[in-house]
């Protein structure tokens, strides 16, 4: 889009004369934008407590659903205790390799479409200034990240919902889960590393 922007511009006659914008109307645009992006901030700063409190209920339960993981194994397959925390460790071993995977390719997926909403935006504002003038390329922009801001706004307000925090809760507990599980392989499998004798 920067590279083809520009290309278009050139195509593109400017009229000949400004196009002016309502003053009204652009102190509306300009009070929305400002009033989203505050709801943005306030929106994302609960979402982030909401985030960090679930992931520490969710490191709490994570080592009672591995144990009692072991003991459904262990009952119901008819494995003694060792076969049956084996067993888990392989199940655990391939989630995390799949979450890592998905993680990756979300989280690259995510920060692309914010790339590209963000150029679009820039590249419609360039556009619009050259064609019709500074006043409507200012409105333009205000309504296009006003918009931006409603969106991001309201996704965060999706997480304050109790099915959501539940949901959240499960999850952030398969992710502490899987990623205790990595850390205790790492921890084995370190040279050297020996036995904790804390409190001795």
């Amino acid at each position: 889009m920067d590279y083809g922007a520009p290309k278009l511009i050139q195509k593109i006659a400017p009229e000949p004369v400004p196009q002016p914008v309502n003053p009204k109307l652009s102190r509306g645009l300009q009070v929305a934008k400002d009033v989203t992006g505050t709801a943005v901030e306030v929106t994302g700063f609960m979402a982030s407590k909401i985030g960090s409190c679930t992931m520490a209920l969710g490191r709490y339960l994570a080592p009672h659903i591995q144990r009692q993981g072991t003991k459904l194994l262990s009952s119901t397959c008819n494995l003694t205790e060792q076969e049956a925390s084996s067993k888990m460790d392989g199940v655990l071993e391939v989630a995390a390799g799949a979450v890592e995977g998905f993680s990756t390719v979300y989280d690259g997926l995510e920060k692309s479409a914010g790339l590209l909403a963000s150029s679009l935006a820039n590249n419609t504002v360039k556009i619009v200034d050259h064609k019709y003038g500074h006043s409507v390329a200012e409105a333009t922009d205000n309504t296009l990240y006003s918009m931006g801001n409603a969106f991001v706004a309201a996704r965060n307000v999706r997480h304050f919902t109790p099915k959501r925090i539940a949901k959240v809760t499960a999850k952030s507990a398969g992710n502490a889960l899987i990623e205790d599980h990595r850390n205790s392989l790492q921890h084995n499998r370190t040279p050297g590393a020996g036995p904790s004798f804390e409190g001795d």
